[in-house]
């Protein structure tokens, strides 16, 4: 049997974020598309990279979070300003590898759309956990 303690599955997370050195782009979509285990970055419309995108590492993952064997780590909050010059739909956010093209993670918000007017901000909480089609809320104060 195979142990990650848990200092190790922290680890294991910021290596797949870090990504090489290149890092994971967080990017909003703009379909109405149905999140799935099958789901591909080919499914989603991305918002334009003048606003809806921005690349992470792991050094922008501060926090980190361990219990019942599931891990997750966390970096501050992502403002994306929408300068567009009109209102965006958005439907939730993809997190993908540039150089691949290959999803990582998606998440389509409960109550999408949300309309985000020319001039104002959507925010999104980045988040990469060992875990998949559950439900943990963000890292607060140490717990999940």
């Amino acid at each position: 049997m195979q142990v990650y303690p848990d200092e190790g599955l922290v680890l294991l997370l910021k290596l797949v974020v870090n990504n090489k050195g290149e890092g994971l782009t967080w990017a909003l979509f703009e379909s109405n598309t149905q999140v799935t285990l099958a789901s591909e970055l080919a499914d989603f419309t991305l918002a334009d990279v003048s606003w809806g995108q921005v690349v992470l590492d792991d050094t922008d993952f501060t926090l980190s979070q361990v219990l019942l064997n599931n891990g997750a780590i966390q970096a501050p909050t992502e403002s994306f300003l929408n300068g567009t010059g009109s209102s965006k739909s958005i439907y939730g956010y993809v997190v993908f590898d540039q150089v691949t093209q290959k999803l990582v993670a998606a998440s389509r918000d409960a109550d999408a759309p949300t309309i985000v007017p020319d001039g104002s901000t959507y925010d999104v909480v980045p988040q990469i956990g060992d875990y998949s089609d559950v439900s943990i809320p963000e890292i607060d104060g140490g717990t999940f």
